[in-house]
């Protein structure tokens, strides 16, 4: 049975999948709404009558079960809440999916909520009920990538592939942050890359996200069984594990490194590509490397081999430009979701669509929007002994990272 926390999943990606899985289990189509304010509903369903069944999602996971009860009575600045809500939209039937577990009591406290409008204890969907469902819809759970990596399952299946310590550590660390990760068109290109040819080399700027691609694509392919790999320092790993007809992953991080010119000396390039040469002829086999682009492009002109041997037409280049602002967002959203920042810090972010500053400007880079939102990652430098709140340092912290005076005004705001 499938055990699913729903942990790797933003509030709009639950709300994705819970629609999904809840047109299967009452057999019609729930029609979903553009992200935004909901009004009290997520899906919805329209009889022929023009009366209406209401699906209404709630993802609170941080909070538990006493913090959603409280969300749901505590009215807003407008003086609603969620039940003067329902009552406004005056469903035939209200359906309330929540991440949590729920006991015979949380659900009977839910339905007294919304009485009368949830007519019983069926329409609560809590954790349980949702991987049940998971469990008879198999074709869901595929759909919904980000899903499966939560899944214990598929991490005991990375485990077992795992040949060392470091690969088992690595693959946590992938799993960990699975939850930031935003699926972008270079995700698909990759893939159909890696399908073709069944070598990629992902190049680009530091903190561009290279690695991140990297390791999901991994994960992409260990979900098909293929038995990871994780090497380090030199081919000779591969070599060691590889097997003819055995589907293997190889996974290598940096393969120039720093002292690309050592390893051209000692015609590592050489053993490099005589590698690459088995894995293009196994269709069981893929091998996924990483490199700034700055070091590739050296290393095509100072290694004879990699030339003739066209090791370019391996290269997958990601460029910040190839991020579509919907991608900029999503990985935004996604840090800030997932994050511990304080609540009045997250709603800077979001007064008069201040995201879009950060968005749209030029030094966006994924991995100082890991940066910015990390609490932990935060810190002063030891020769500052002295204490400073959450939010003046965040504010500092996107002064400094981004600079511009775009962002100051964003920066200067928070300053309390």
């Amino acid at each position: 049975m499938v055990d699913y926390d729903f942990s790797t999943l933003n509030d709009k990606e639950f709300e994705n999948l819970s629609i999904d899985l809840i047109s299967k289990d009452k057999n019609k189509r729930f029609e979903r709404f553009k992200a935004g304010k909901d009004g009290g509903s997520d899906g919805r369903f329209y009889h022929d009558d023009s009366s209406q069944e209401i699906v209404q999602c709630k993802h609170y996971l941080k909070t538990g079960f006493k913090g959603l009860i409280s969300s749901l009575k505590n009215k807003s600045d407008k003086g609603i809440n969620e039940i003067d809500k329902v009552k406004k939209l005056n469903p035939s039937k209200y359906i309330f999916i929540i991440s949590l577990p729920l006991s015979a009591e949380n659900k009977k406290t839910i339905k007294e909520l919304f009485d009368p409008y949830i007519k019983n204890d069926n329409d609560i969907y809590g954790q349980e009920d949702l991987n049940q469902i998971l469990g008879n819809h198999p074709d869901i759970e595929k759909k919904h990538y980000k899903l499966w990596l939560s899944s214990t399952v598929v991490l005991d299946r990375i485990m077992n592939n795992a040949i060392e310590s470091r690969s088992e550590f690595l693959l946590e660390d992938i799993k960990e942050k699975s939850k930031y990760y935003a699926i972008t068109e270079n995700h698909q290109k990759a893939i159909d890359k890696l399908e073709e040819s069944h070598i990629i080399i992902i190049a680009g700027e530091p903190g561009i996200g290279k690695t991140t691609l990297a390791e999901h694509l991994a994960l992409w392919y260990i979900e098909k069984d293929f038995k990871f790999y994780n090497i380090e320092d030199s081919i000779n790993e591969a070599e060691n594990i590889y097997k003819r007809d055995e589907k293997q992953i190889f996974y290598f991080d940096d393969f120039l490194g720093a002292n690309y010119l050592s390893a051209i000396e000692n015609k590592k390039d050489s053993h490099i590509m005589k590698f690459m040469d088995r894995i293009k002829k196994d269709k069981t086999k893929r091998f996924i490397l990483t490199s700034r682009t700055n070091i590739f492009n050296q290393s095509l002109a100072l290694s004879d081999t990699f030339r003739s041997k066209n090791i370019e037409n391996e290269e997958f280049i990601i460029k910040i430009e190839s991020l579509k602002d919907i991608d900029k967002a999503v990985i935004l959203y996604n840090h800030i979701w997932h994050s511990d920042l304080d609540e009045k810090f997250i709603d800077e972010i979001y007064i008069d669509k201040r995201y879009k500053q950060i968005i749209k400007h030029k030094n966006f880079n994924p991995r100082l929007i890991e940066f910015i939102t990390d609490i932990k990652k935060i810190q002063l430098g030891k020769s500052k002994q002295k204490t400073i709140g959450t939010m003046q340092l965040i504010s500092w912290i996107i002064h400094k990272m981004f600079g511009k005076k775009l962002l100051i005004k964003i920066a200067m705001s928070l300053i309390v």
